[in-house]
């Protein structure tokens, strides 16, 4: 009877240990798939009477927002240009923002904008997250000139 358990023991042991690890799975996956994106674009110009916010489109695509690198979201939520950006330190450098970012994605869902990539100064600012994991807010509001700024309000909804 001893030696019954014995061996018992020494076999759950060894079937214990030899359990394979299970596999880390990345954060972000719930935060990712297909999306309903909607886009409000306005414009703020400066007229004689002050600002004046123009409406220039609403834009709506479907589209899938995916890991990228290790802390990264690819969030495409447009088909369009926002801006050029550029380096005042160095005049040949450029770089066209595109309406499909990329920004860091912190664990409670908030997306952090890099400002060598996203400029945030004076008039430009980039913010967004997640509600949750089934809708996102991003803000973007991009100064293109002066006494004027574009804005962009982008919400997207996950897709039953």
């Amino acid at each position: 009877m001893k030696h019954l358990l014995l061996s018992s023991i020494l076999l759950t042991v060894v079937l214990l240990g030899c359990k394979k690890p299970m596999e880390e799975t990345d954060w972000r996956t719930p935060y990712t798939g297909t999306f309903d994106f909607t886009c409000y674009w306005t414009e703020m110009v400066l007229t004689s009477n002050g600002m004046e916010e123009r409406i220039i489109d609403t834009g709506y695509l479907c589209s899938t927002v995916e890991t990228l690198d290790t802390n990264r979201m690819k969030i495409r939520f447009g088909e369009g240009v926002i801006g050029i950006n550029y380096d005042p330190y160095d005049v040949n450098y450029k770089d066209t923002l595109k309406m499909t970012v990329t920004p860091i994605i912190e664990k409670n869902g908030v997306f952090v904008f890099p400002k060598e990539e996203y400029p945030s100064a004076g008039l430009c600012r980039f913010q967004g997250g997640y509600s949750g994991t089934d809708t996102i807010h991003i803000y973007i509001q991009y100064s293109y000139m002066l006494g004027g700024y574009e804005k962009y309000q982008v919400v997207g909804i996950r897709k039953e």
